[in-house]
């Protein structure tokens, strides 16, 4: 089962997504495509973004909304462009 941590007014990326979009998907559905990541950096984030989603949801809401996530998808698989410590992170931190 999937754990959702924010509520979003934003649509699931479908077959219908239009490139540039924003749109939601599943962190368990994103493929990196840089495979080593800094860990003490991924510890710090991910630390702060638990502080930020216990002591108000909606403030890692706005967080991460201004901080787009660039994907590229092929068929049912999407796959990060950037962001690689910040998508890292988030999965730590729920």
């Amino acid at each position: 089962m999937t754990k959702q941590i924010l509520e979003s007014t934003l649509e699931w990326c479908d077959e219908k997504a239009q490139v540039g979009g924003m749109y939601k998907i599943r962190l368990d559905d994103l493929a990196p495509t840089q495979f080593a990541v800094g860990r003490a950096e991924i510890l710090v984030r991910a630390a702060r973004m638990k502080n930020k989603y216990d002591l108000d949801p909606q403030k890692l809401s706005d967080y991460l909304l201004v901080r787009p996530v660039p994907v590229v998808r092929r068929k049912n698989k999407f796959y990060l462009v950037d962001h690689h410590h910040l998508v890292r992170a988030l999965y730590e931190a729920i």
